[in-house]
Order: C-alpha cells, then structure tokens, then sequence
C-alpha cells in the first residue's frame, strides 16, 4: 500500500499567476510525480480565488475544491470569505484524518496556517507527519508551529512541475522509496495541455516573476564586476544581458503554449 498524501492550500498571491489558477492541470503533475514514487493523493482541500489574494478582496468570487477519489472537483462557490468558512469545515476533517494515522504526508502551496488550513497544521506539528510545501509567509509560519517541514521555499521562479518533484522528492527520500521524477508530456497528454482558450494563459506579470533568478544573476554579476580586480565580469554582465530575451521568450512559449519542453523547443 503506497503512502497516502494530502494536498491543500490555495491559489496565493504569485502563485496564481505560476500555475495556481489552474488545479486540474496542478493535480496531473502532482499526481504524475507521486504515483512515480509508489504515493496516492486521497485528500485536497484548495481555494482558487478569481484572482491574485495580493489583488482580491473578501466579496471577490471563489471556489471550493475536494478530492473525490480520482479527480479535484468544485465543492462550493461564493465570495472568498463564504468561501474560506467552508474551507475550515473540509479543515477539521482533514485533522481528524492525520491524528487517526490516515494521512501519511502533506504537499501544501500558499497554505493558510493561521486561517483555513489551521486545524490540519496543527495536527501535523502534534503529529509530526513529513510536510513539503511553497508559499513564503505560509511556510514561515508553518515552521513556526512545530510542523516537520522537509522541503520549503518560496513560490517565485516555480513552476507546477517543480514543485511537484520537489514535494515528491523530499518524501520518497524521507521514506527512502525509490524514485525517478517523470519528465515531458507526450501523445494525449500533451495534447490535452495544449487545449483551452490560449489568451487565457498569457500572463506577462506571471511570465517576468518567473524569470526573476535571470534578472537577479544579471544583478549579481553587475555588483561584483564593480569590485576591485573583477572587471573582466564586465563582459560576462554583457553576455547575460543579451541572453535575458531569450530567458523571456522560452519561459513565455513553455507557458502559453502549454507544451512544456515542446513550446520551449
């Protein structure tokens, strides 16, 4: 019997704009990468609001999303606040799960520790079950609580892929279970990616912030080539300057195509 794994969390702030305002396309990379390790998702509690929470109010629109054994389907839609009160409800049952030893491991993204994911964190830190998660501040606090936290790190530069190996990684090696992370979408999956409206997928803030760790490599190497006996990185700054286009342009076509390594080449 494989692990079984909870995921929960919400669309965030950056994270809307990296993946997080499309579940059902999340879900497949999470679900791809676990069942590579011998790992089952059986329970998701996730809110996807209409919008980045860094931009949304408490009366925008959101929905509500389960796990109904085989998929992620919508449970209820109101504001975020009606919203966020039926979250907590789909909470306490997640808690009770983890102190009954039904839960083996969670995933989380953008996670309320202090809000709608309450009650299960703090299941976790009594339980101390392995967590992997993103999300800057929902991390922080997390880690606050006492949870056993295995991997964390912030949303920017992530994509739903990554984070999906990085979860899945850090669980199969806290279990020491064999795995080798799945890579490329072919034949009907691919196809099925490249579906859908593609203006909606064209979201140039979303595209910039992923291709941050470009910009700030380019920043580091300007500052150090301004050091004493440093400034042959002069022309190591000009080189990357003129590669930060081309960084631009593969990240846009891996996402608004929706071919991942295909719409890069």
């Amino acid at each position: 019997m494989g692990k079984k794994i909870a995921f929960i969390g919400s669309s965030g702030g950056n994270l809307y704009k990296q993946g997080g305002n499309n579940l059902p396309e999340m879900m497949k990379e999470i679900c791809g990468q676990t069942k590579a390790a011998d790992m089952e998702i059986t329970f998701v509690q996730y809110v996807l609001a209409s919008g980045s929470l860094d931009n949304v109010g408490p009366d925008s629109p959101a929905t509500l999303y389960t796990w109904n054994g085989t998929e992620v389907q919508a449970v209820f839609q109101g504001t975020l606040t009606e919203v966020n009160v039926e979250a907590e409800k789909v909470d306490a049952k997640l808690a009770k799960k983890i102190d009954d030893g039904e839960i083996d491991g969670v995933m989380f993204v953008s996670a309320s520790p202090d809000g709608a994911n309450r009650q299960a964190m703090e299941a976790c830190a009594r339980t101390k079950i392995p967590m992997a998660g993103t999300g800057g501040s929902g991390v922080a606090l997390t880690q606050n609580m006492g949870c056993n936290v295995l991997s964390a790190s912030g949303t920017t530069g992530t994509t739903n892929r990554t984070r999906a190996v990085a979860f899945t990684t850090a669980l199969a090696k806290y279990w020491k279970i064999k795995y080798m992370p799945v890579i490329g979408n072919t034949g009907e999956n691919a196809a099925s990616k490249a579906e859908g409206n593609i203006w909606k997928r064209i979201n140039f803030r979303g595209i910039m912030m992923t291709s941050l760790p470009a910009f700030i490599a380019m920043a580091l190497c300007l500052a150090c080539s301004k050091i004493p006996g440093c400034g042959s990185l002069s022309d190591v700054f000009d080189t990357l300057v003129n590669s930060i286009p081309i960084v631009i342009c593969a990240i846009a076509a891996k996402q608004v195509s929706g071919l991942d390594e295909v719409g890069v080449c």
